[in-house]
């Protein structure tokens, strides 16, 4: 069986989905805007292969002007519809496999486990660690050896 990825898909709206080994962008479910590296909304047909935005929606539900915080690359385009391709979350939001861990939330994870262990946090970091088609996160701090 083959298990082909899914395109970039918010609860908000379906943004790409995939088609012929591409991920084009999905024009007819809403209307999408762009925001460029300074901040100015572009429309689809203006998009630059290669260029990193910011995805921007209207749906017929009612969302005006949605900011979903995704950041997107264009990677090409089938016929003149921009195919793209999901890079990260622009709002302090890890997403690495739809998990959502906000920045505050994590902080509060790491100190209350420092806290059990007795450990006060001066620098704290997660981090994804990859092995082959799985990830983990990886915990540490200055303050102590590691945290896993």
């Amino acid at each position: 069986v083959e298990i082909q990825a899914k395109g970039l898909i918010a609860t908000e709206a379906f943004v790409s989905l995939p088609f012929q080994q591409t991920k084009p962008l999905a024009i007819a479910s809403h209307f999408f805007e762009f925001l460029d590296s300074d901040g100015r909304p572009r429309f689809a047909w203006d998009l630059e292969d290669g260029a990193e935005y910011s995805v921007v929606v209207t749906t017929g539900g009612g969302l005006y002007r949605y900011q979903l915080h995704d950041r997107i690359k264009v990677t090409g385009f089938l016929k003149q519809t921009p195919c793209i391709r999901f890079l990260a979350k622009e709002d302090r939001v890890s997403d690495l496999f739809g998990e959502k861990l906000s920045e505050g939330f994590v902080a509060e994870g790491i100190a209350r486990a420092l806290a059990d262990v007795g450990v006060e946090p001066r620098f704290a970091m997660l981090a994804p660690e990859t092995s082959g088609d799985c990830a983990r996160t990886r915990t540490t701090n200055t303050a102590s050896e590691s945290v896993n």
